[in-house]
């Protein structure tokens, strides 16, 4: 639907490589249903990197 359900890191990183482990919960704490949802990446120099990835329960 285009809206977003969390965000899950919102500070700069060091170059390299990093992990982020989402417990499928939204921004309200709740459960989001299964399904395919889009993450997106932005680095300061405007360059934006978007990818579909699948929720399964």
């Amino acid at each position: 639907m285009g809206r977003r359900v969390t965000t899950l890191v919102n500070e700069n990183k060091e170059a390299g490589f990093h992990t982020v482990t989402w417990n499928g919960r939204n921004d309200q704490q709740k459960f989001v249903p299964s399904g395919i949802y889009i993450y997106r990446l932005e680095n300061e120099s405007g360059l934006n990197l978007s990818k579909p990835m699948v929720l399964l329960k």
